[in-house]
């Protein structure tokens, strides 16, 4: 059956929308890394049938320069920053990411780069509950 609605699903043109009008959530900083569960769901036709279902946990917050300041939630803010941390040496082991990202935000180091080197989801997630902003620099020709 939900081999059914995916096939239906990829002939068929899908809009949805989603608001919230009433939303204001603790904002993510390195000093309160405040994080939410989102959750997606996707129902078939009358909501009942489950076709697919999505987590993760997001931060919300803005960051932008202006002039030679940089604003994190609309605020200037001071980065305290390093070069990238060893992502190569195990990419897969969640204690060295947590333990090295810590380690950094234990040190008085908010900030990092990915280095032409993208993370993965377990790097970015740790860095985002510990405190650690990442610069994503994307991939080298």
């Amino acid at each position: 059956m939900v081999k059914d609605s995916l096939e239906l699903a990829a002939r068929t043109n899908l809009t949805f929308t989603a608001s919230q009008s009433s939303l204001s959530p603790w904002l993510w900083t390195p000093e309160h890394p405040n994080l939410y569960e989102l959750e997606v769901e996707w129902r078939a036709s009358g909501g009942q049938q489950l076709v697919d279902c999505w987590s993760h946990k997001v931060g919300y917050r803005t960051a932008e320069v202006r002039g030679q300041l940089f604003y994190l939630n609309g605020k200037p803010y001071w980065c305290r920053a390093a070069d990238m941390p060893p992502y190569g040496y195990k990419p897969t082991d969640p204690e060295v990411a947590r333990g090295f990202l810590q380690l950094m935000h234990d040190g008085n180091t908010t900030v990092t780069r990915s280095h032409c080197n993208p993370w993965n989801d377990l790097w970015y997630s740790a860095a985002d509950e510990i405190g650690v902003g990442v610069c994503s620099e994307g991939v080298r020709p």
